[in-house]
């Protein structure tokens, strides 16, 4: 202690010199502690280092610094199927490229680094020839149904005619995708079954493509050969039905369809039928004032076979019956009712059968013919069995 310095005075510095030492400290505390940098992005090497120019061919990339975010980038063109592994290995898919050397670039954490080495893109001789697909066919669940049709929710057989002058089929690698339904299975011939929802009539490509792989002068090539084929999908049951109801309809509407070819636009031009005469004189004579149209389903197919029903056989695809009603006014006499007079009125009920044939992947109706019912008496069979009897079915030539 100096001369004049009381203790008070001495006790203040001591204070004071520990609160500057703990400022001190407290400044030093509240310096980050430096990051440490990140490994460097590197890539070392590439293997195999040559590839077919097809594609296609795994390469595995290796280096340093790869995370979780790294792509793969072939002169310009990003590499598929990216499998990371830790930090310093990841495998990939070449795109298709030109013959010749090109540059790999990884791109990681805001970092991209290029091999130095060298990657080359190798163009086939051209002596393994590539597969082969013939064609495509498929077998569905109706008798004689044509190859390129299916029906709502159909399940069909898709098999596809391969074949390859070096790889035995087995090795070969089948992939097949349709634009609608669904493909099960795998190889030359798999199962597809029809979408179960659709505006029907609805046109569906089926693809194969089938991968041969091999090795020419130590660089693994791709052959590639693509076939589509297109299939026709239909609600059948209500297409035919529908336009057995419009046929119906309209033949009953005398004065909004007076013209015959208003009535008959969905027949087909290559059947036997007189249904364009048939209303002609319907139209001639009569004036129908009420009418009623059912549907009688099922609508029975039977590709390329005939018809059957109280009026007769007739060739078709399809078998439809429809229970209809028809009240008329008689406007000119009709030597087929001789018995009416003019402004008789009539009242008949019955069956009508109607055909149909697919044509050009279309469903159009064929033929048109009526069973009437006599008016019910004691001895007349009830209406339920007679149309019950009546529902036409398919029998093969």
């Amino acid at each position: 202690m100096t001369a004049g310095q009381t203790y008070a005075t001495r006790r203040l510095s001591i204070l004071f010199g520990i609160a500057v030492t703990a400022i001190g400290a407290a400044g030093c505390g509240s310096t980050p502690s430096p990051v440490s940098p990140t490994s460097s992005l590197t890539v070392t090497a590439v293997s195999p280092s040559a590839v077919g120019t097809s594609g296609g061919t795994a390469i595995t990339v290796t280096g340093t610094g790869f995370g979780a975010d790294t792509s793969l980038v072939i002169d310009g063109v990003p590499a598929t199927g990216l499998t990371l592994t830790g930090t310093t290995s990841i495998s990939a898919t070449t795109p298709p490229h030109a013959a010749g050397a090109v540059s790999v670039v990884a791109i990681s954490g805001g970092q991209s680094a290029s091999f130095q080495g060298t990657f080359a893109y190798v163009a086939p001789s051209g002596a393994n020839a590539p597969p082969v697909i013939s064609s495509i066919r498929t077998t569905g669940g109706f008798t004689n149904q044509p190859s390129d049709f299916a029906d709502i929710a159909n399940t069909i057989t898709v098999a596809a005619a391969v074949s390859d002058v070096e790889t035995p089929l087995s090795q070969l690698a089948y992939s097949w995708t349709a634009t609608a339904g669904t493909v099960n299975g795998s190889g030359a011939t798999v199962s597809w079954t029809a979408p179960a929802t659709f505006t029907s009539p609805l046109a569906v490509v089926l693809t194969l493509a089938v991968k041969e792989t091999y090795v020419e002068a130590g660089v693994t090539q791709v052959n590639t050969t693509n076939r589509s084929f297109t299939m026709s999908v239909h609600d059948s049951q209500k297409e035919v039905l529908d336009l057995g109801q419009d046929f119906l309809d309209r033949f009953s509407q005398t004065a909004l369809y007076p013209q015959a070819a208003d009535v008959v636009h969905n027949f087909s031009s290559n059947c036997n039928g007189n249904e364009y005469d048939d209303v002609v004189k319907n139209r001639t004579s009569y004036i129908i004032t009420a009418w009623s149209v059912e549907k009688q389903p099922p609508v029975a197919f039977h590709f390329g076979g005939v018809c059957q029903n109280s009026r007769g056989t007739f060739h078709a695809d399809a078998c439809s019956s429809f229970k209809v009603h028809w009240q008329d006014v008689m406007k000119a006499l009709d030597p087929r009712q001789p018995e009416r007079t003019i402004g008789s009125t009539g009242d008949t009920s019955g069956v009508d059968y109607v055909t149909a044939v697919l044509e050009n992947q279309s469903w159009r109706l064929c033929e048109s013919s009526y069973q009437s019912i006599p008016s019910p008496s004691p001895a007349a069979e009830p209406l339920a069995v007679l149309f019950e009897s009546a529902h036409a079915f398919f029998k093969h030539h």
